[in-house]
């Protein structure tokens, strides 16, 4: 089964190609696409959702962000080549200076459909 997914606004919105910037609604070029984080923050910033950090046993514990603290995490994590550098907030930096390489955030629960029913992002 293909396609399946390609209308979805969660899959057109959501997304971007690394390579361009424009919207992605191809799925053969899925290793090439990055979190639309910028449209997130703007639609559903203030939203909480549980993050978890995969690096620790079992990615059992969780805390709770904003999408938008989520976001800089993201960015942090992934666009900078320092990732130590002035950390994000709601990430946990107390055990070291270098804790930011270490972290493996993973949104893991986000209850969108359930706050967001008229946005429509799976139809």
């Amino acid at each position: 089964v293909g396609g399946v997914t390609a209308r979805w606004r969660a899959s057109t919105e959501w997304v971007k190609t690394t390579s361009t910037g424009k919207e992605a609604v191809d799925a053969k070029i899925l290793t090439h696409l990055t979190p639309n984080m910028e449209f997130l923050v703007e639609q559903f910033g203030s939203s909480d959702v549980q993050v978890t950090d995969c690096k620790q046993m079992g990615c059992a514990k969780t805390k709770s962000m904003t999408v938008a603290e989520y976001s800089e995490y993201w960015k942090h994590r992934y666009t900078s080549s320092e990732h130590a550098a002035s950390p994000p907030s709601g990430v946990d930096r107390s055990v070291s200076p270098s804790a930011a390489a270490q972290d493996l955030c993973y949104l893991k629960d986000w209850h969108h459909v359930a706050e967001y029913p008229e946005y429509g992002a799976y139809e």
